[in-house]
């Protein structure tokens, strides 16, 4: 559990869909089935072989794996470089719901989201945004490292900055002092 597929019966595949279909075909075919996977672990690239069987239900061959192409959350966007149109967000790394290791992300996008409330965080336990997300945003970008700081990639235009007039200047780590502070963070909507 937890480690990444990355070719079916030597074909490279990127979705859930992809995965489907193959193994459909090959057990059509009669064929037995050379899965590539990366341990996640040890980052170990190994094969091993499935033989599919026809599901009565879906009338389609099987192999009894779960695969989870997509994952998804609400967070915040920590800064945007404009000169180079990098972003970082969420201040933390995404992982795995099921195994608590971190996701390998081979690609993602970013997107505006409307903000319905906040679940306060505890001792151990990150405070959380919860939204919905919006098509028709301005907010729209890629994923392209997934760190204990974050995820950063970058963003395909601007965002606008409706509540000030000028960018707000980050302080390096050695400027950072105990004491009072400010955040900015939407707390509702888009407010």
């Amino acid at each position: 559990m937890g480690d990444t597929l990355l070719k079916v019966g030597g074909k490279r595949v990127e979705n859930e869909v992809q995965v489907r279909d193959l193994v459909n075909k090959m057990g059509q075919d009669g064929k037995e089935i050379v899965l590539e996977l990366k341990n996640k672990d040890t980052n170990k690239i190994y094969q091993t072989k499935v033989k599919p069987i026809l599901c009565p239900e879906t009338k389609r061959y099987r192999v009894g794996l779960y695969v989870r192409d997509t994952t998804a959350g609400v967070g915040t966007m920590t800064f945007y470089h404009p000169e180079s149109k990098s972003y970082g967000a969420l201040g933390h790394i995404i992982t795995d719901m099921d195994t608590g290791k971190p996701i390998d992300v081979a690609k993602g996008k970013i997107i505006g989201a409307s903000i319905q409330g906040i679940r306060t965080g505890k001792k151990g336990q990150p405070g959380e945004k919860l939204g919905t997300f919006k098509g028709d945003t301005n907010i729209s970008g890629n994923i392209v490292k997934n760190t204990n700081c974050g995820v950063f990639g970058k963003l395909q235009e601007q965002p606008e900055n409706t509540y000030l007039n000028n960018m707000i200047p980050v302080a390096m780590s050695q400027e950072v002092k105990e004491g009072p502070a400010e955040i900015y963070t939407v707390l509702q909507d888009e407010r």
